[in-house]
């Protein structure tokens, strides 16, 4: 899975980050922050926190959601946070991961459709440095996000990403 990550970003992982698997929901809501969330990532500590509630969990989502983790990390070893605006993070690292956010996020498709660019986007501009806590505001950040870096790969390619990023 680091490899994976690595070999998408084109750089290492310089540490060796601690992961905690947690299984009460509710300690994990308070770790995270958020009770939307299935993951997060603490670059400064080097630290994943993961929540397990039972072990019947895909193993394709476990993947996806600790790669998704890891490219924050990654992300992190090479680029300053401030220089890294929180919407930027969030699409790589669900294009590097396979579109993690939603998943991570609690699921969108369901949730609503693809927006309509006429009603109601979050500007990039506001989701600098943090993302909205209500749910259908949050699964919308994490869209936009996901969607911009993706349109920017299939128009501009890998490489051009990869130049921004370096």
């Amino acid at each position: 899975m680091r490899g994976n990550v690595e070999r998408a970003l084109g750089w290492k992982l310089e540490s060796q980050p601690t992961v905690y698997l947690v299984a009460s929901s509710k300690h994990f809501a308070q770790m995270s922050g958020s009770p939307h969330f299935a993951a997060f990532a603490v670059p400064p500590r080097q630290e994943i926190g993961m929540l397990a509630p039972q072990p019947a969990s895909s193993a394709y989502v476990w993947r996806e959601t600790f790669e998704h983790e890891l490219c924050h990390l990654v992300l992190h070893d090479h680029i300053r946070s401030d220089l890294l605006p929180k919407w930027f993070d969030e699409g790589v690292c669900q294009w590097a991961s396979g579109s993690l956010g939603e998943i991570l996020a609690g699921g969108w498709e369901s949730a609503f459709p693809a927006p309509d660019p006429s009603s109601g986007a979050i500007p990039l501009k506001s989701l600098t440095d943090t993302f909205p806590t209500d749910q259908r505001s949050l699964l919308l950040a994490y869209r936009e996000s996901r969607e911009f870096v993706e349109y920017f790969v299939t128009r501009y390619q890998k490489e051009a990403l990869l130049r921004i990023l370096n």
